[in-house]
């Protein structure tokens, strides 16, 4: 059986901190953060952008579409007439259709051969764009730290230094600019 090692209650050397019978401050673990409250699954409403049930177009058996709001959120879009319940077979209603009250569509009209939408769909992130931007992240620290050298020797002012990321983005990509800097 293995028993665990307790850390001693003074040092038994001296070493930087000085004295050897300097006591050693045992830290506590830091308390863990409480999570952040999160909406329950069921109290969200999950919109569709992948047909248009105005004109009749039935849902697929499987979509992508993944944008949730909360429930009061969706209440609130039925009544101002910018998504519908989702519509759904019903053998006991009397119509034989019933709403679904855990989605709903949004609702889109076509201009000019151009989809709208009464609600702003989530753009897809292409990963590409996740990476070139780390990519620019690492640059724009590696130009920061630089710049921190050269205001520590005076050699430039403190304005260059606290130039905002747009424009160390428009110095770093001209190649006039960057031979120059």
């Amino acid at each position: 059986m293995a028993t665990q090692r307790k850390t001693p209650a003074k040092r038994l050397f001296t070493g930087l901190s000085g004295s050897p019978l300097a006591q050693i401050a045992v830290e506590a673990p830091p308390p863990l953060a409480p999570k952040a409250a999160k909406t329950p699954i069921k109290n969200m409403v999950l919109l569709h952008f992948c047909f248009n049930q105005q004109d009749g177009e039935t849902k697929k058996e499987w979509c992508s579409c993944k944008k949730r709001v909360t429930r009061e959120a969706a209440v609130a879009l039925v009544k101002e007439h910018c998504a519908d319940w989702l519509l759904t077979k019903n053998a006991r209603a009397r119509s034989g259709v019933s709403e679904f009250h855990r989605a709903i569509v949004v609702r889109a009209v076509i201009v000019n051969g151009e989809t709208l939408y009464s609600v702003e769909p989530p753009l897809p992130i292409d990963r590409r764009d996740k990476k070139h931007e780390a990519i620019k992240e690492t640059i724009r620290n590696r130009a920061r730290r630089l710049l921190q050298k050269m205001f520590g020797k005076g050699v430039i002012s403190q304005a260059i230094l606290e130039m905002p990321n747009t424009e160390l983005d428009e110095l770093l990509s001209d190649a006039y600019n960057v031979d120059k800097f």
